[in-house]
């Protein structure tokens, strides 16, 4: 009888052993999907982030263009062509040839 308790006992210890092994490779394999997905995530977060930038500095040329263009367009010589192209307009002592 005495036999009988100490092999249960080892039953018992060896039973919580394997269910601990079992829990951890089990963790262990949870852990690692969840690294693949984050992985995946994280590498098309990365590649959105540089189309992003991309399109921010495409917008800061855009604005640095219209910067100039809005400096351009209070000159003299800007009201000048306007004046020539869109009104026709030329000056008093300025001949203007035209094709046939």
């Amino acid at each position: 009888m005495a036999r009988q308790a100490a092999y249960r006992k080892r039953k018992t210890k060896n039973s919580g052993t394997m269910l601990l092994l079992f829990f951890l490779i089990a963790l262990f394999f949870g852990m690692g999907m969840g690294t693949k997905g984050l992985r995946e995530r994280n590498a098309a977060l990365e590649e959105k982030r540089q189309e992003l930038m991309a399109k921010i500095e495409e917008q800061e040329e855009y604005t640095r263009q219209l910067e100039e263009f809005k400096k351009y367009t209070g000159t003299k010589k800007y009201a000048e062509e306007v004046a020539k192209e869109k009104l026709g307009l030329v000056y008093e002592d300025e001949i203007v040839f035209r094709p046939r």
